[in-house]
């Protein structure tokens, strides 16, 4: 060293103060102390850089970056990165109201698709779509469609479902069930005829005062028991005929007083609805 004259160059160097303090200011600053407070951490970094796994993925990243930058990809995205004004509209695009009040619900969302996920949903979900898949099959749909979106068809079928009418028959359906119930259905054929029966006897009659008669007689109880009766009289197979004799025979029977007594309470309350 002392024949290529690289000792003197070192002793100018350390005489010369000015030059000393330059090159000490440049190594003893605060970048550097901060370096060598963070050795242990660097160290730290350098051994997860060495790891076999580690290096590995760092191949294949380059690998992939070598791939993409060769069919020309990388440069545009570079060029779209570069741009600010692009940049900007990007950014306002997925930054903004929706996006933020989405993220604000993100829990929430979280939630609906664990619930959608499971098991029994999908299942369900399954079927409905099945559902929906055979009923489009028939052609059911279509018209479905066309009237949902005739707004006026669709005030009409409101209309007839929602009026007086039906809200009474909603809030009263737990009695109306009820006293259904305590009918025999097995007669029911019998009162449709009861019934047809009426209707043609009404046609030349005030069918008004009739139905308001019917609907005060409908609130009672006895109601019930005329029609389960009336019923049970007309599902008989075979009746006898009853002339003059046989129906003064027939009044001794107390039951038979007891709905002839019945029947004139009926004439009497219908009698009273018309005008002579």
């Amino acid at each position: 060293m002392d024949k290529l004259g690289l000792i003197d160059v070192v002793n100018g160097l350390l005489d010369d103060e000015e030059y000393l303090g330059k090159i000490m200011g440049a190594i003893v600053n605060d970048k550097t102390l901060s370096l060598i407070n963070n050795f242990n951490k660097i160290t730290g970094l350098l051994d997860f850089f060495m790891d076999a796994e580690t290096m590995d993925n760092i191949k294949y990243a380059l690998s992939l970056v070598g791939k993409l930058k060769s069919s020309g990809i990388i440069d545009p995205i570079i060029g779209i990165l570069q741009d600010e004004e692009y940049m900007s509209k990007i950014m306002g695009a997925i930054v903004n109201d929706k996006v933020l009040e989405l993220i604000g619900k993100w829990n929430n969302i979280v939630d609906l698709i664990s619930d959608l996920t499971d098991d029994e949903t999908l299942s369900a979900i399954k079927s409905v779509v099945g559902l929906l898949k055979d009923l489009n099959k028939t052609g059911i749909l279509d018209p479905i469609k066309g009237i949902l979106r005739d707004e006026e068809y669709m005030g009409k079928i409101m209309g007839a479902l929602i009026n007086d009418f039906t809200l009474n028959l909603i809030s009263n359906w737990n009695q109306i069930t009820s006293d259904l119930s305590k009918i025999d259905l097995t007669n029911f054929k019998y009162y449709i005829q009861l019934i047809n029966s009426i209707g043609e006897g009404l046609k030349e009659g005030k069918t008004m005062d009739t139905i308001n008669l019917v609907k005060e007689i409908a609130k009672e109880q006895s109601t019930v028991n005329l029609l389960t009766a009336i019923g049970n009289a007309l599902k008989a197979e075979k009746v006898k005929p009853i002339g003059l004799g046989g129906l003064l025979s027939s009044l001794r029977d107390p039951q038979v007083q007891k709905g002839l007594g019945v029947v004139i309470e009926i004439l009497r309350n219908i009698g009273s609805y018309y005008k002579s």
